[in-house]
């Protein structure tokens, strides 16, 4: 009797246990620091608060911001949103914590672009990166290997961070995720 009531209450918590698990994971993973996904893509969006309360000179501000950097190009204000693209941009890797052995070499040789839109929201602004792409700035040094298939050196974030089924990210990548999440969060800061 003792024996059953022990496997009983064994199974029951191993239950628990691994359904409380595959949530807990199921929720950080498709949703993770400042990343989620959208149409099985990685998107970035965080929103920073302004001493700027006025959203028109807030716009301006965050213009005149974008365009004092090269690697921010075609930047408008399309009312109520500012767009732009971010061309050949290089993250410091070591800056934000990573380092050559343990940082994906898409990051370490890597140039990255993609799509810019700031939304001037509740006394602040909102900022999502998507399509976000990386080519390698080394000629004859692969970034993208080992991590789309390719030899070409370029591919997209979403196919370094995604799990296959483009539903999740992949838990070995968390390193890579947060790396580009302190970056992002240090690039589009104005208060710095």
């Amino acid at each position: 009797m003792m024996f059953r009531n022990l496997a009983v209450v064994l199974f029951l918590v191993a239950s628990f246990n691994g359904s409380a698990q595959s949530s807990l994971f199921s929720s950080t993973l498709t949703n993770y620091a400042n990343w989620k996904i959208e149409d099985k893509e990685a998107v970035w969006q965080y929103k920073f608060s302004s001493k700027i309360k006025d959203e028109s000179a807030l716009k301006g501000e965050l213009i005149a911001f974008l365009d004092q950097d090269e690697y921010f190009q075609h930047v408008t204000l399309k009312n109520p949103v500012i767009l732009g693209d971010v061309v050949k941009l290089k993250i410091d890797f070591k800056k934000y914590g990573g380092s050559k052995t343990y940082t994906s070499p898409a990051f370490v040789n890597g140039l990255w672009s993609g799509k810019l839109t700031i939304n001037v929201v509740g006394g602040g602004y909102e900022v999502t990166a998507s399509s976000i792409t990386f080519e390698n700035e080394k000629k004859g040094v692969n970034a993208g290997q080992g991590f789309n298939g390719n030899n070409e050196g370029k591919g997209s974030w979403s196919t370094i961070s995604l799990n296959k089924d483009r539903k999740s990210f992949k838990e070995g990548r968390k390193l890579d995720i947060d790396l580009f999440n302190k970056a992002l969060l240090d690039i589009f800061d104005l208060k710095k």
